[in-house]
């Protein structure tokens, strides 16, 4: 009653408790005989006049109000959360499938490396024109070779082959024919040669076979093995001679040193006609 009757004003409602009233007098102990018939006339008070002297006295007015402010701003809060979320997830989906499709783009391009560099890697080491070994990978094979005869002491043997024109007019090995030629000997060798020997195109009309821990006996028998085949192919025997030379690595020789006799050899077969093999000194 008395905060309505100050009209005070934004108050806040913390809590509710059930409202208890209860009408009590204090007698003075010279009227203590009054003290019965006051109980007695305050338990004969009607029940419709209690009410009436409760209104009197606690006439309390109960405001109830709601801030429709704060939900407002909670429900726009609410909403921007949202939408911030809707937006962070397409972006996310956007930059998941663009890094997806680079992820793509790099694993094929990785590919095209990779084959690119098999590529590059088989050009470095083989003729383009055979497909067999070239000279600097040969040459290299023939310096492990050697390096592996000094450790363990297994034995090599070198086979070089030459072919030269039968006919003085033109040298048919420039021929346009001549990359057809190329192929048919480094068939030959590949189809007779095992598969631990290595065949390269050493120069123009130049091919060396390297046996590895193999003696000269053996070497030999693949030698003349290979010059009959050479020898019956009817493009072969008809436009060119074959000339071959071999050795067996000696200690302490460097492939210089070991090319040079075999070199010697393959001149020597040449000077008895070619078709034939020699063996070095």
């Amino acid at each position: 009653m008395h905060i309505n009757n100050l009209k005070l004003k934004d108050l806040h409602i913390v809590g509710y408790a059930e409202p208890f009233d209860s009408l009590a007098f204090g007698v003075n102990k010279s009227y203590g005989h009054l003290v019965d018939k006051l109980n007695y006339a305050i338990e004969r008070i009607p029940e419709a006049r209690k009410v009436e002297i409760y209104k009197r006295w606690n006439n309390v007015q109960v405001r109830y109000s709601r801030n429709y402010v704060v939900m407002v701003l909670s429900t726009i809060i609410v909403v921007l959360i949202f939408l911030l979320l809707v937006f962070r997830n397409r972006n996310v989906s956007g930059y998941k499938r663009i890094i997806n499709q680079k992820n793509e783009e790099i694993g094929a391009l990785q590919a095209t490396l990779l084959e690119a560099n098999k590529t590059l890697a088989f050009l470095s080491a083989h003729d383009t024109v055979t497909g067999l070994y070239n000279r600097n990978h040969m040459i290299q094979r023939a310096e492990e070779e050697i390096s592996r005869f000094h450790r363990f002491h297994t034995t090599a043997s070198l086979i070089v082959i030459e072919l030269t024109p039968l006919h003085d007019d033109g040298d048919p090995i420039k021929s346009p024919a001549k990359e057809g030629v190329l192929k048919t000997v480094a068939t030959n060798c590949l189809n007779t040669v095992r598969e631990v020997d290595v065949v390269s195109r050493f120069s123009a009309e130049q091919f060396i076979i390297l046996c590895p821990q193999t003696k000269l006996n053996a070497a030999k028998i693949l030698a003349d093995r290979l010059l009959d085949c050479l020898s019956t192919h009817y493009t072969l025997s008809e436009n060119f001679k074959t000339a071959m030379g071999i050795s067996e690595l000696k200690v302490s020789e460097e492939f210089s040193e070991w090319f040079e006799r075999t070199i010697k050899a393959l001149h020597n077969s040449k000077r008895q006609g070619c078709g034939n093999v020699s063996v070095a000194q």
